[in-house]
């Protein structure tokens, strides 16, 4: 680090001149003998001072302007720490120590941060975020406590986001944003109308991660893939199915029909190769691990992540935290049997999803609760989720490394956007909480169904299509019954019911959350269900359905709408991993 207690800086010195003053000590010869002052500091939020302290009141002249860095960064770093470690305060020292880790950034070219860091102890993680090194000085600690460290990752990754956002803003006009108090002050206000350091870095971690151009998949943890490359591997991998089709032999394309156990050809016509490739594309190639897979987490999508009461970070205001609160994500939970539970942490009820794969999706068994890792998953889902995307990737089972997953999901694909090849992979990893928080399980045994019906796919389909989407996604959060009457399922929120779409028996008038009741019919509508769908309903408990595709065997619970508006929990439970 450069320890010349007063600096020149040309290119700062120029844009000061014009733009306001820098950062300078005041009528000392030595600014050395200046001592540091964090009265700014030690405020309480509301009665943050609007200016540095004493020591680092901007002065500038005619002739010289000069910034006294190591007041600076003593500055920096001291409103960092403490607005780290505070709750009350703590909101705008961390915007305040943003503003000038990006000022600094951009007006000291010639400083070392690595050799700050060094000087004072920390350890930089490894990090993509190109501003890592300068958000380590102004915030971090050190520490050997394995979960203070993981803490700290996590906060030390949005103030990266953060700064790296601000110094953008700082890049595009610094003569508006200079290392002066003006300046600093600017950078807050544009947080503030930004909605603070999370917005900022939410919208940065946004950037950084866009999908390239052609890629049709919303969410930006998507792979971007090209047409033509898809479309080249599905006709490749059809040819392989099908066998050898040489290039000087003429090939038919013929018309067949079943007759009894026998298939007849009723008519054949001359093809050209355009023609041949259309038939191909026809052929279902999916890797049927990737299959397996994304037909899961197309399924699982039926359970919502909402948001519970509980900050998404530690130290924000439990009441009104900026970071926002945490959401209920769902878990892929492994190891009980063959079944697998799709369910949502952090809640007391909710949606739970019971699959049973038709031949055995993992490559050995598992001995203990494991789970999906959920941002990893989550990249997972939103590659092979889709039905249309996954015959571009074909997948394996592949090696854990150095962690303590139990085994890694790895899926491939040729068809990415200008690479040859690009993969994502997800780990398997046993269920393990701190906190104790463990996703639900559902417990079928205390079902007790007053009504037992079953309606075919094509009636789900078309009821779903012409009511369901459009009735009860109208009533917004209002309570919606399901009667339940021999042959006869009315939902209030409809205008009419059709007798014709359900065989049953028993009557039960059961209440659902209306978002519950949309998000499984949407799912239930979309998957290739195959059969009839088994209907149970308890007044008490919820509804319950049971159908199946080709790959899977599913169970889903609703659980009933309280009086008070929650959700029923009598069903439900966390799971139970035993203590290490």
């Amino acid at each position: 680090m450069n320890t010349e207690t007063k600096t020149e800086n040309a290119s700062v010195t120029e844009k000061a001149a014009d733009a306001g003053p820098i950062i300078s000590t005041a009528g000392a010869a030595d600014p050395s003998n200046h001592e540091y002052d964090a009265s700014a500091s030690d405020q309480e939020d509301g009665a943050v001072e609007t200016t540095l302290s004493p020591e680092a009141v901007a002065v500038a002249s005619s002739a010289e302007v000069s910034v006294v860095w190591q007041v600076w960064e003593k500055e920096r770093r001291a409103l960092g720490l403490r607005g780290r470690e505070q709750y009350e305060g703590g909101r705008e020292k961390l915007k305040r120590a943003v503003a000038m880790a990006a000022l600094e950034i951009v007006h000291r070219s010639d400083h070392d941060w690595k050799a700050e860091a060094e000087e004072l102890g920390l350890e930089v993680p490894k990090s993509d975020h190109p501003y890592m090194v300068q958000v380590v000085v102004t915030f971090g600690a050190p520490t050997d406590d394995p979960e203070t460290k993981q803490k700290l990752a996590k906060f030390l990754d949005r103030q990266a986001l953060a700064v790296q956002w601000v110094v953008n803003e700082v890049t595009a006009n610094p003569e508006k944003y200079t290392a002066s108090d003006e300046g600093i002050s600017a950078l807050v206000d544009l947080l503030d109308e930004q909605r603070g350091i999370t917005a900022v870095s939410m919208a940065q971690r946004q950037t950084n991660s866009k999908p390239k151009k052609g890629s049709k998949v919303p969410f930006h943890l998507g792979i971007a893939l090209d047409a033509q490359k898809m479309r080249d591997i599905r006709v490749s991998r059809a040819r392989k199915n099908l066998g050898e089709l040489a290039d000087d032999r003429e090939i038919h394309l013929g018309f067949v029909y079943e007759k009894g156990d026998t298939q007849k050809i009723a008519m054949t016509i001359s093809s050209d190769e355009a023609q041949i490739e259309e038939a191909l594309l026809t052929v279902d190639v999916t890797d049927p691990l990737i299959d397996q897979a994304g037909e899961l987490l197309q399924a699982g999508a039926m359970i919502a992540e909402e948001l519970t009461d509980k900050p998404r970070v530690e130290l924000d205001d439990p009441e009104n935290p900026e970071s926002g609160f945490r959401p209920a994500y769902r878990h892929f939970t492994f190891g009980d049997g063959d079944r697998i539970v799709v369910s949502p942490i952090l809640a007391a009820a909710g949606i739970v999803m019971v699959a049973t794969p038709h031949e055995p999706m993992l490559p050995e068994r598992l001995n203990q609760l494991c789970h999906f890792r959920t941002r990893e998953r989550r990249i997972m889902e939103a590659n092979i989720a889709d039905p249309s995307r996954r015959a571009a990737f074909s997948g394996q089972w592949g090696d854990v490394g150095d962690t303590a997953g139990v085994l890694r999901f790895v899926a491939t694909t040729q068809a990415a956007c200008d690479v040859e090849e690009e993969q994502f992979s997800v780990l398997i990893e046993p269920l393990r909480s701190r906190e104790g928080n463990f996703p639900l399980d559902v417990h079928l045994d205390r079902f007790a169904p007053q009504f037992r019906g079953k309606m075919s796919p094509r009636s789900w389909r078309v009821r779903h299509a012409e009511f369901v989407a459009k009735a009860i996604k109208a009533k917004k959060g209002e309570k919606v019954e399901h009667h339940f009457k021999g042959h006869s399922w009315k939902i209030t929120a409809m205008k009419k019911d059709d007798e014709r779409d359900i065989r049953g028996m028993g009557t039960a008038t059961v209440a659902v959350m209306d978002i519950d009741f949309v998000a499984v019919s949407k799912t239930i509508a979309d998957l290739p269900v195959q059969d009839e769908i088994e209907v149970k309903a308890d007044r008490n408990t919820g509804i319950c359905l049971s159908f199946r595709t080709r790959l899977f065997s599913y169970i889903v619970v609703i659980p009933a709408r309280t009086t008070g508006g929650g959700r029923n929990a009598s069903l439900f439970s966390p799971f139970v991993v035993p203590e290490e």
